[in-house]
């Protein structure tokens, strides 16, 4: 936070599969992305993310990215 400016990032949800355990999560302990649902209570994998780090992790992911907001209404 700068000058009392606070810059929100907007993040995404990436659906790979068309059901409810078709999202991509990161694992960091382990390194590793699988398959499941956008239940973001378990910390210790990832389930949102930017823009950027979707395309770092395979450009061809985009299409699937879902703005947040879009799945938590």
């Amino acid at each position: 936070m700068s000058g009392g400016v606070k810059i929100l990032t907007q993040l995404y949800y990436v659906q790979l599969i068309n059901n409810d355990k078709g999202y991509l999560n990161y694992q960091p302990s382990f390194r590793e992305y699988f398959l499941h649902n956008v239940d973001d209570s378990d910390k210790d994998y990832k389930t949102k993310f930017t823009m950027q780090e979707i395309k770092n992790i395979d450009e061809r992911f985009v299409p699937f990215a879902i703005p947040v907001y879009e799945v938590e209404k």
